[in-house]
């Protein structure tokens, strides 16, 4: 009444302005329990729509999680992927006793950028038609179209030298063969593979545009080289590229412990990205979902398009490969 009286005196505007909520106050009073059912109506129908639209991604996941998983069994099974044929690389400088060649499986897309794909330890039965190296070149190839290659290595016994000889001859057969050849090259590979590729990386420095270690076997590093260091040149940033490695919480040759340290050994220009798998073991990370997409994340953010458009891209890291492993930690996934 105050506020009233006040205002019929100083303003009619004010008066007819208070006239008028009032009366719409009146109006929507009686309503109020209405309006009140009907929003919670409206968000419990908006709850139930996410949990279904939720539960039609997970699905949709899923299928495409099992749809790549029978992709890798039949090329496990069959020998060879979609797309690709069997050659042979010659390697410059054979040593006695060691093949003069690798043998390999190509898939040529006729992309500008190129993927290397190295595979496990020879002698406890690693091979290129390991399922773990068949994801690596299922995601880039299949998913990224660029053209891949996975070769065996003629031999691992010694101190890598022979293997990093092998993966620079991959790629200069790579850039002797395609058409039109490949002016940059991603190196990836999987536990012995993945230690391999951080040896021969810094020679191949001009062309590389980036590095994907999966399960690299720390703990047994020195042991698989005879005590040849083959991972500081990677940590000191001689590569010049962005680098990705994923390992799993529970893997048998590389514990949590020793994955933390060796990513506070970055220094330098060095940068790269350390995921850890929750639960996963060496062997495993194939089968899971979170190795493939975060692959497929980290790619896309390096080379900055979509991964399917990664072969019309030319090659050329377009991202900042981030912080330096030591500043920002192993991220769990």
């Amino acid at each position: 009444p105050f506020i009233q009286s006040c205002a019929s005196t100083t303003c009619p505007l004010l008066t007819r302005t208070w006239t008028a909520a009032a009366a719409l106050a009146t109006f929507v009073a009686p309503k109020l329990p209405a309006l009140t059912m009907a929003a919670d109506v409206t968000a419990q129908l908006t709850a139930a729509y996410q949990r279904e639209r939720a539960g039609r991604e997970a699905m949709a996941r899923e299928a495409a999680l099992q749809q790549r998983q029978r992709r890798i069994q039949t090329a496990c099974v069959r020998g060879f992927a979609p797309g690709e044929v069997a050659v042979t690389i010659p390697v410059a400088g054979a040593c006695a006793g060691i093949p003069a060649c690798c043998s390999g499986m190509l898939a040529d897309r006729g992309s500008p950028l190129a993927a290397i794909v190295s595979h496990p330890w020879g002698p406890m039965g690693g091979s290129m038609h390991d399922p773990n190296v068949l994801a690596l070149a299922d995601t880039l190839g299949e998913s990224g179209g660029v053209t891949t290659l996975r070769f065996n290595f003629r031999c691992g016994i010694g101190r890598g030298h022979s293997s990093a000889d092998d993966i620079r001859a991959a790629w200069a057969f790579l850039r002797s063969c395609c058409d039109p050849p490949p002016s940059r090259l991603i190196l990836a590979g999987y536990s012995y593979g993945s230690l391999c590729v951080a040896d021969a990386a810094p020679s191949l420095r001009e062309h590389l545009s980036a590095l994907i270690l999966l399960a690299p076997p720390l703990s047994f590093a020195a042991p698989l080289f005879f005590c040849r260091d083959v991972t500081s040149p990677l940590q000191r940033g001689e590569a010049r590229a962005p680098a990705l490695l994923i390992s799993g919480t529970a893997d048998q040759f590389c514990s949590v412990r020793r994955y933390e340290r060796f990513s506070r050994g970055f220094s330098g220009g060095a940068r790269a990205t350390m995921l850890s798998v929750r639960g996963a073991d060496h062997f495993s990370l194939w089968m899971m979902a979170a190795p493939a997409a975060q692959l497929a994340s980290w790619l896309q953010a390096t080379f900055g398009c979509p991964l399917a458009e990664l072969r019309q891209s030319a090659g050329e890291p377009v991202a900042a490969p981030g912080m330096a492993p030591a500043e920002e930690g192993v991220r769990q996934v």
